[in-house]
């Protein structure tokens, strides 16, 4: 099944965002080539899974202090893959990648991203959209019902727009309140963060589909995509996901494997310890590069985070955990006696 290109239609895009489509990028970002629009669309969606994680639907992240990761993702570009809801939005922004993939195995996410999709694009600025979510305005409603007019196609819309549309106001304006008392700038308090991200949308570069770290096909084809137009992963961020992986499974292994990784590749990540250093009551916020990452996917037998995490540093004063350590006996391609 061929995901629908975002904003693939130019004609469509002058129906539903007038306003859009007659102004110029909002961030200044070229349009997608065609040969990436082509990759990153033809990416099949994984089944759905059995169940959710606490038969929960995180339409909001209960991460706090995304701010932490801002100095290790800034400016990364290339291609950023991550799970999650609004967190991607924000860790976006800083990273500015060429291509910027929404990926969650819940369904309602997924439905959720293409409901923020029209929000953003509608939307003059960061109030304007925060308020887009209020009980008392009708706007998105409106935008749902031009975008799905057909009622049965527009049903799974209207119940994730239910489900999280007051977390959603909530969590918004939570973030900026976090982001401006730690001096952070956002994408919903800088209209340059903020018109970045959707003109990523306009420019067709955001990607959202239903996809699961652990099967056979969204990860598998993200990697021949990314590898098709030449642009390594920069940015994977899994949040806390590896959590449910005791021990890692092969298949989780085989993908992150898979996905094309660069020196300047980072791995980002939440883990349930809580140390009394972290400004988190909930996590730990660790990185860990690409590289390193990938040493241990390829050289661990059994294991799980706690292993590829193992001695890693701690930074108390930045608050986030560094993963430096490598696989026994595994030694840095090109270091001598290492791998050829």
């Amino acid at each position: 099944m061929r995901l629908t290109p975002l904003l693939a239609l130019p004609l469509a895009l002058a129906l539903l965002f007038p306003a859009a489509a007659a102004a110029e990028n909002a961030g200044g970002i070229a349009p997608a080539p065609q040969a990436l629009v082509d990759a990153f669309s033809a990416v099949r969606p994984d089944p759905a899974p059995p169940e959710l994680n606490r038969k929960s639907h995180f339409v909001v992240s209960d991460e706090n202090h995304h701010w932490l990761f801002k100095e290790y993702v800034l400016d990364r570009g290339g291609v950023m893959i991550g799970v999650g809801t609004d967190q991607m939005y924000t860790m976006g922004a800083w990273a500015k990648p060429e291509v910027l993939v929404l990926m969650d195995f819940d369904q309602v996410v997924v439905d959720l991203h293409k409901i923020y999709r029209l929000a953003i694009l509608n939307a003059a600025d960061a109030d304007d959209l925060i308020n887009m979510w209020r009980k008392d305005d009708d706007r998105l409603k409106g935008y749902m019902a031009a975008e799905w007019p057909d009622a049965a196609a527009r049903k799974p819309y209207d119940r994730a727009f239910r489900i999280s549309r007051g977390l959603v106001w909530g969590r918004l304006r939570k973030v900026r309140r976090i982001m401006k008392a730690r001096n952070t700038s956002c994408w919903l308090d800088d209209p340059a963060q903020f018109n970045w991200v959707k003109g990523m949308y306009q420019a067709n570069r955001v990607y959202m589909m239903r996809g699961d770290l652990t099967a056979e096909l969204t990860v598998l084809d993200l990697a021949k995509a990314a590898k098709a137009v030449n642009l390594p992963v920069r940015v994977m961020y899994v949040s806390n996901a590896e959590a449910y992986f005791r021990p890692y499974p092969e298949s989780y292994k085989r993908n992150m494997r898979a996905l094309p990784m660069d020196d300047r590749s980072m791995i980002v990540r939440t883990m349930g310890y809580r140390p009394d250093w972290s400004p988190d009551a909930l996590y730990e916020y660790n990185l860990q590069t690409g590289e390193n990452f990938q040493a241990w996917m390829t050289h661990m037998t059994r294991g799980s985070v706690r292993h590829a995490t193992r001695g890693r540093r701690k930074d108390k004063k930045k608050m986030v955990s560094f993963a430096e350590a490598l696989p026994k006996g595994y030694t840095k391609p090109g270091a001598e006696g290492g791998d050829k």
